[in-house]
């Protein structure tokens, strides 16, 4: 059991380790790029955002998760490993829900870090092309934000430990989800070597994932909860992005086609 004072000191180390990466290294535009921000649709259209919903649902990080949540919710599972993480507490010691605020807050912290650091232009473009695209941002961490709260009040799920009906799906989860997304597609605009742009982008995820695991050993959610606040989260970050920008070339995409009587699965993962 990781004492909790050591797992909070371990992941504010590790946010602060990798923002001073991204200063490091985001100094300067990346070559062959757009400014961030600048290429920003502000009237994308119902066609447009159709599309983007689709290509999102495809996605590993939206089917997956949300596969899992309907598997945990099979039988006593959900509440079998509920119960068991809150008594072992077997990473976040002694207060994980502290825990998930301090891995929620990371994972923010780098979204907004990132975005920050992208080369936007100059002048009154580079302000103009912030506006933009921390608005793209904005509106996908309140989108976020409004539908887990209306599935809670829908589906009045009561917390593993009682504490009211909003288990489902978990607010925490969600956000911390989206904001992973998000500074995952920053990083392309980012002068970052291919292996580092790798690492703060599972880094990013594995903060978001951390967050969801933590809210299970507070007792504040159940398997189920933060998988589908996982799925949510990501899709709607997902959607924001592929509606809002002219191109999205996605981390992680799943095609499905059909050939001669064949399902053809091809898994791309861009690093």
């Amino acid at each position: 059991m990781i004492n909790s004072s050591v797992a909070v000191l371990r992941h504010s180390i590790k946010s602060l380790i990798l923002v001073g990466l991204l200063t490091m290294f985001g100094c300067a535009a990346v070559p062959g790029k757009p400014p961030w921000g600048s290429q920003i649709d502000v009237t994308p259209g119902w066609n447009k955002l159709g599309r983007a919903a689709a290509n999102s649902l495809r996605d590993p990080l939206t089917w997956a998760p949300a596969a899992g949540a309907l598997a945990f919710s099979i039988g006593d599972f959900d509440r079998d490993v509920s119960n068991w993480a809150q008594q072992e507490h077997p990473l976040f010691g002694g207060d994980p829900e502290a825990a998930s605020d301090l891995l929620l807050g990371g994972v923010s912290t780098l979204y907004l870090g990132s975005a920050l650091l992208a080369d936007s232009g100059d002048g009154l473009a580079w302000r103009h092309n912030k506006i933009k695209g921390l608005g793209l941002g904005l509106t996908a961490n309140l989108t976020t934000a409004g539908l887990s709260y209306g599935l809670k009040k829908t589906t009045r799920r009561t917390r593993p430990d009682a504490s009211d009906r909003e288990s489902f799906p978990s607010g925490h989860s969600s956000l911390a989800a989206t904001n992973a997304a998000l500074f995952s597609a920053n990083l392309d605009a980012l002068p970052l070597a291919p292996p580092a742009r790798s690492i703060l982008r599972g880094s990013g995820y594995a903060l978001a994932w951390g967050t969801a695991w933590a809210r299970v050993e507070a007792g504040q959610h159940y398997p189920s909860d933060v998988l589908a606040g996982l799925a949510l989260g990501h899709f709607v970050a997902r959607v924001a992005q592929e509606t809002l920008l002219p191109t999205l070339h996605p981390a992680t995409a799943l095609d499905l086609r059909l050939d001669n009587d064949r399902l053809l699965v091809t898994l791309r993962r861009r690093f």
